[in-house]
């Protein structure tokens, strides 16, 4: 979703597709990038813990995407909010994938239980990134470190 929105951000910046640079334009797509980055984030933690968990009960999923997105209305904060909600999803989701890892002591979980456990730590950078660009970045190092993992591990699963 970031990326979409940077794309549109960069063809508002493009002399060619803009007449004017319209600055309410960029800040627009800007703001509508992070917002639907956070929703759609969220949304997929919830949904990852709650299949992780193996909960039959919708109500519970419900309850989950309740108390994850309707916040984000009411706080003014609303960024800090969202790395702290992130955090306390990872960390059930580590939780898990640790327990899957003792359990069936596989390679592939194990790829999984180290790129969530980057996941956690990277969320846990932005937290403290405040007034510190260099945790900022190390977050996102950390991210694709963890991304480039799943995508490792979905490479193997797919060529069995």
């Amino acid at each position: 979703m970031k990326s979409i929105f940077n794309y549109m951000i960069i063809l508002c910046l493009n002399p060619l597709n803009c007449g004017a640079l319209d600055f309410d334009d960029v800040l627009f797509w800007d703001t509508l990038g992070i917002y639907a980055h956070m929703v759609f984030f969220l949304v997929g933690l919830c949904v990852l813990a709650y299949m992780t968990m193996q909960i039959k009960n919708k109500k519970i999923l419900f309850a989950f995407l309740s108390l994850a997105l309707l916040p984000m209305f009411f706080i003014a904060n609303i960024l800090h909010y969202f790395h702290i909600i992130s955090s306390v999803l990872l960390i059930l989701i580590f939780i898990h994938y640790i327990s899957n890892y003792i359990r069936y002591k596989q390679f592939n979980t194990l790829l999984v239980l180290i790129a969530f456990g980057f996941i956690l730590f990277g969320s846990i950078h932005f937290i403290i990134s405040v007034n510190h660009s260099l945790f900022y970045v190390i977050g996102h190092l950390l991210e694709l470190i963890a991304y480039i993992l799943i995508l490792i591990n979905l490479i193997r699963i797919t060529r069995k």
